[in-house]
């Protein structure tokens, strides 16, 4: 719809607004129960208001609001053919129309480009078959004597609808390295992802938990499992396999052909092993058993000592200096 307004002369102009409204009912189709229900418990909610004076279906239909109908009633796409001519037949009925200044709405030559653009992608508009876009996310809102359900949209409501908006919450503070940015995004958008998916699930029952580490909320639905019989967390979905995809600070550095620096480097975990995998028990160690630096020590000594014996108390005294 944004697009098609391109087209426009300027959005200030009076009849801006009834455009945009008709544009909408070329690409959409009210569901038509949903509205008589929407009808009926206004016109219930009006009766009562107003001391059992009957009101007219145009006092019905005036009093309800934009918001009420998003609210309460589904909609669907009407099909590719129907909105090429409903959209169609909308233009030519507003090409010529001029407010009382004599300033046009629809400037002819950019809407002549836009719908010759537009009109190839209103199947990409259309709503997918066999797929539910509406939740019941409400028991049930009174009006009236009637009660109506409380829908939500699937519709135009992504993960990353206005998420650059709240990249800035991810960060505390104005100042911040490179590294600790990446690190705040990354934590922000998994805990974005973990929301978002909790949300997109119809579960009765959801935890309402502020869990975030991934190992934790497992071993809890794992022993709840064992307890309970159900899990405690049961929006929590475990994780994939991963797929050896670079991310955060490595992809950046993969993107700008400084590769060297995701090389391995040598630890003291690669030269001993064997060391690290003991069973360090005893805190007071034998002092007889050399350490690693006097074994070094003493095959120097040794090396020295055959090779020139008379140096060899010269060679001990400068190395207990060291």
């Amino acid at each position: 719809m944004r697009r098609f307004t391109n087209g426009l002369t300027t959005e200030h102009h009076p009849l801006y607004g009834t455009f945009c409204s008709k544009l909408s009912s070329c690409i959409f189709e009210w569901d038509y129960q949903d509205i008589c229900h929407l009808k009926e418990a206004k016109r219930s909610e009006l009766r009562q208001k107003h001391q059992g004076h009957e009101p007219t279906d145009a006092q019905v239909l005036a009093s309800i609001s934009s918001k009420e109908l998003a609210k309460h009633c589904r909609r669907k796409t009407w099909g590719v053919e129907e909105t090429r001519a409903l959209i169609k037949s909308l233009l030519d009925s507003m090409w010529h129309l001029v407010d009382g200044t004599g300033l046009h709405l629809i400037n002819h030559e950019r809407m002549s480009q836009v719908w010759e653009v537009q009109q190839k992608h209103l199947a990409c508009i259309q709503d997918p078959p066999g797929v539910q876009l509406y939740t019941n996310i409400g028991s049930g809102l009174e009006k009236g004597e009637k009660t109506l359900d409380v829908l939500r949209c699937g519709r135009g409501s992504s993960s990353l609808e206005s998420f650059h908006k709240h990249q800035c919450a991810f960060i505390p503070g104005w100042r911040c390295n490179a590294l600790h940015t990446q690190m705040y995004m990354l934590e922000g958008v998994s805990r974005w992802n973990l929301n978002r998916s909790a949300q997109a699930l119809s579960m009765a029952e959801t935890s309402r938990t502020k869990l975030y580490n991934i190992r934790l909320m497992s071993n809890v639905n794992v022993l709840s499992n064992k307890v309970l019989g159900k899990p405690l967390l049961p929006e929590f979905i475990p994780p994939g396999k991963p797929t050896g995809e670079r991310i955060a600070v490595e992809y950046l550095l993969a993107q700008s052909n400084r590769g060297d620096l995701l090389s391995q480097q040598i630890g003291i975990g690669d030269i001993l092993p064997e060391i690290l995998d003991e069973d360090l028990e005893d805190e007071c160690p034998d002092v007889t058993v050399p350490q690693a630096h006097d074994l070094t020590l003493q095959v120097i000594l040794c090396q020295q000592y055959i090779r020139h014996p008379k140096n060899i108390g010269k060679l001990i005294n400068s190395s207990s200096l060291m």
